[in-house]
């Protein structure tokens, strides 16, 4: 969107949540707890329901392209930030920014569009954009994964088709399961339970999809105790069972996924 000098919007409240991108010009985010100086390559973040000023300043034109969309989880349930398990911030500078840039015009031209896809194409670009500027806080809030997990993680990859239980884990690496449980939480924000039945599923994709093995080959090659396990954890992970992998190879999209599972955000 291209602004005219001094272009401003507000007094105003948004009922979702928004992100945008300064492409070009300087521009000034107001609100209770102060001002925001946004300048090219800025990505301003701001939450539904709270009363601010969005203001292009008046030294020169300037073009910024937006967002706005809800947070929902895979099961369609709307969750808010405090859930996120980060410290949002206002402003975040967009390091990737010809990526931001290309994902966010390229979510409005399809937007218009009537392409079959468009919907889950918006969706899906914006998810980029959202999920890259959502890392960035969590790296502020919190360290980069420790040398200890990361050899508790290396460990249950070079042996997933063994069983491996938080005791296991706990004798090798002598802590106590729950403390390992807390490590995993803390460091990567899911079980050593959920890490390892993650990483069990994405071998078995390589192995379905490239080796063509069967469902029942698959799940004894990585681990699980039973092919009706794999599956269910499989379709867990990418939201289609197994026994659609032949689908995917053929390129028949449409008859993979039976609803959407991507989060409903709009332009």
């Amino acid at each position: 969107m291209q602004d005219p000098p001094g272009r401003e919007w507000g007094p105003r409240t948004i009922p979702d949540y928004e992100l945008i991108l300064i492409i070009k010009g300087q521009y000034l985010y107001i609100d209770t707890n102060g001002q925001v100086l946004l300048t090219p390559g800025d990505i301003l973040f701001i939450e539904p329901e709270y009363q601010h000023v969005f203001r292009k300043l008046p030294e020169d034109e300037g073009i910024h392209v937006c967002a706005h969309f809800d947070l929902i989880d895979n099961a369609g349930n709307i969750y808010f930030m405090h859930q996120l398990g980060c410290k949002p911030q206002r402003k975040t500078i967009a390091s990737q920014f010809d990526l931001f840039h290309m994902a966010m015009k390229y979510a409005s031209e399809q937007f218009i569009s009537y392409s079959r896809f468009h919907k889950e194409i918006v969706n899906s670009s914006i998810r980029q954009v959202w999920l890259k500027v959502a890392e960035k806080w969590f790296e502020t809030t919190q360290k980069t994964v420790s040398e200890k997990v990361n050899e508790m993680m290396n460990y249950m990859r070079n042996n997933m088709t063994r069983p491996i239980s938080r005791m296991d884990l706990a004798e090798k690496f002598h802590y106590t399961p729950e403390h390992i449980n807390y490590l995993f939480k803390k460091e990567l924000g899911i079980s050593p339970s959920r890490f390892l039945n993650r990483e069990r599923a994405i071998k078995g994709f390589r192995l379905l999809y490239e080796e063509g093995l069967s469902v029942q080959q698959t799940a004894a090659k990585t681990g699980f105790s039973s092919q009706y396990y794999f599956s269910r954890v499989f379709k867990d992970i990418f939201g289609y069972p197994p026994s659609k992998i032949k689908k995917y190879i053929t390129g028949n999209i449409e008859e993979i996924f039976e609803k959407s599972i991507i989060p409903n955000i709009t332009n």
